[in-house]
């Protein structure tokens, strides 16, 4: 659940660590201040074996459908269950509809994949001051969308495909063009206004796949306008974006 970008949250448990004056106390590392006298430890068993367990809880949200996901090869959950051995989803639950908005002109959302991490309600929320997407329901039964389940009317900063960890969230223009392993990134300076903005074209054979904000220095992605990312230009015609294009070439 952790972006450096906004504030932290400590929903997803996964950064957990314990205080050596504190055995069997575990705690997640990115909301809990550094106090005088700690002694933390990040690798135990008992931190490795709490990291697992959670990691299968969460794959009760998240199909593992890896090859067909847009998001393989740069997916924060893939790493993880990957790096803690986890090779099945060993608990399941009756999956309650979810929503896959495939109408919105440049955002996919397909909420069968979303693990209810947070990250974008909050990215919309803080950095981008829109507040278009929210939790919805409480428990087994929550899941992130829009008020009355309608298509994405926003800014369409991408500041949500940014965050997600998983393949929730995607680039449509990107969809089925490329696989994230065969891109080459170049940064430079985008073109489509004066500020100046840092961004990373995502080349495959020449060709322009995607449009990505480059790391800032303090580790965390920078960011992006509609322009920017996507080529776009949020002018309305007769009450209808104007279609996106891309630069492919």
């Amino acid at each position: 659940c952790h972006d450096g970008r906004i504030s932290p949250s400590g929903a997803c448990r996964l950064c957990i660590v314990e205080d050596r004056r504190r055995p069997g106390n575990l705690m997640p590392s990115c909301f809990t201040p550094a106090r005088t006298g700690m002694d933390i430890i990040t690798e135990t068993a008992a931190i490795r074996k709490a990291i697992q367990e959670q990691l299968k809880l969460i794959l009760v949200n998240h199909p593992l459908e890896c090859p067909v996901c847009d998001k393989a090869g740069e997916c924060a959950l893939q790493d993880l269950v990957i790096r803690y051995g986890i090779t099945e989803a060993p608990y399941q639950l009756d999956q309650q509809p979810r929503q896959i908005d495939r109408e919105s002109p440049l955002i996919e959302r397909d909420m069968t994949r979303c693990i209810l991490c947070g990250r974008c309600v909050r990215v919309c929320s803080e950095l981008q001051g829109r507040e278009e997407l929210e939790f919805i329901n409480r428990g087994y039964r929550m899941y992130v969308g829009t008020d009355g389940g309608r298509k994405l009317d926003c800014d369409f900063c991408g500041l949500c495909i940014s965050t997600c960890p998983v393949g929730a969230l995607t680039d449509k223009l990107f969809k089925n063009t490329s696989r994230v392993w065969k891109l080459e990134k170049r940064q430079t300076v985008c073109s489509h206004c004066g500020l100046g903005c840092s961004i990373e074209l995502n080349m495959d054979n020449g060709r322009i796949r995607r449009v990505t904000a480059p790391d800032s220095p303090d580790g965390t992605k920078g960011l992006l306008c509609a322009r920017g990312r996507f080529g776009w230009k949020a002018l309305e015609n007769h009450g209808r974006p104007v279609t996106p294009q891309i630069n492919n070439g």
